[in-house]
């Protein structure tokens, strides 16, 4: 299995992301980075069970983590798989 190698943009992008929000993002830049619009409906999405990428614990903290390096990954890999034509500038799941 080949290991995936970061093009330039993908590792400008962690660059910036570390330097923006350091090694570990959490609360309210954790919920911000994920586009969730409230921390709530970033509670929801972990009650559910359907938060898209791992999270942890820090002890003597509150709240939950996520690495910057998972955070620039999943952000990435839904880009390449969700990528659409700025050409047409309608939503096409409003019909």
């Amino acid at each position: 299995m080949q290991k995936h190698q970061p093009t330039s943009g993908e590792a400008s992008f962690v660059h910036e992301l570390v330097a923006r929000h350091g090694e570990v993002v959490g609360g309210d830049g954790l919920r911000l980075v994920l586009g969730f619009p409230t921390i709530d409906a970033m509670k929801r999405a972990i009650a559910r069970g359907t938060l898209p990428l791992p999270t942890f614990f820090v002890p003597g903290r509150r709240g939950r983590f996520a690495l910057t390096i998972d955070i620039a990954k999943y952000l990435f890999e839904i880009k390449n798989t969700n990528v659409v034509s700025n050409a047409k500038l309608e939503d096409p799941s409003k019909g």
